[in-house]
């Protein structure tokens, strides 16, 4: 069992750090100072995740993602580091992520938007919540082009709303898994 926890926790590391390159290439995440990076990144990533690979996890109730260690990530791992109860509120996110039937470009847009969604735990709020302002008006921008004012602003709605959802399935996780994960690996990450 210490093996099967140690590789999920080396996949949780390699998903972290090809995060933290991928959100410090975004615009203006470079203005940030390196702490406020730092802690929106470590309380972010499971929401990333979640986000990303949304599409892995189906409706027949597994999860298809492999990470680039080798470890499959299938509903029996998931059992062992969560509940069954958070395994099925995960793939209910999911599937409620995948209803929405976003382009690639409007998938896109709401990724980084969510990257600076609003985080009260941090120290320099000013410059997330520009760049969230500036990533929300791209979103709805987006949205706009796509399907027309009013059926963009009515989709800005429902994004939101399911966005809201990763809110307890993030306060659930750090409370289960990420203590023994991120914890440790959080230091080592933010060497730039």
């Amino acid at each position: 069992m210490k093996f099967k926890i140690y590789v999920f926790i080396v996949c949780c590391q390699v998903f972290t750090r090809a995060t933290v390159l991928y959100v410090q290439e975004l615009p203006g995440m470079k203005n940030m100072s390196v702490k406020s990076l730092e802690r929106l990144l470590t309380r972010r990533v499971f929401d990333w995740f979640m986000l990303r690979y949304h599409q892995l996890y189906n409706d027949n109730g597994q999860c298809y993602l492999l990470a680039p260690n080798g470890f499959q990530l299938a509903r029996c791992w998931m059992r062992y580091l969560h509940t069954d109860e958070f395994g099925n509120v995960v793939f209910d996110f999911c599937r409620r992520v995948r209803e929405l039937n976003l382009s690639e470009k409007e998938f896109s847009a709401l990724l980084v938007y969510y990257a600076c969604y609003d985080d009260s735990t941090m120290e320099d709020r000013e410059i997330p919540q520009m760049l969230r302002s500036c990533y929300h008006y791209a979103l709805y921008s987006e949205l706009c082009q796509n399907r027309g004012e009013t059926k963009g602003k009515i989709m800005l709605s429902k994004i939101t709303q399911v966005l809201e959802l990763l809110i307890p399935i993030t306060e659930q996780y750090h409370k289960e898994v990420a203590s023994c994960i991120l914890e440790g690996t959080a230091e080592l990450l933010f060497f730039f």
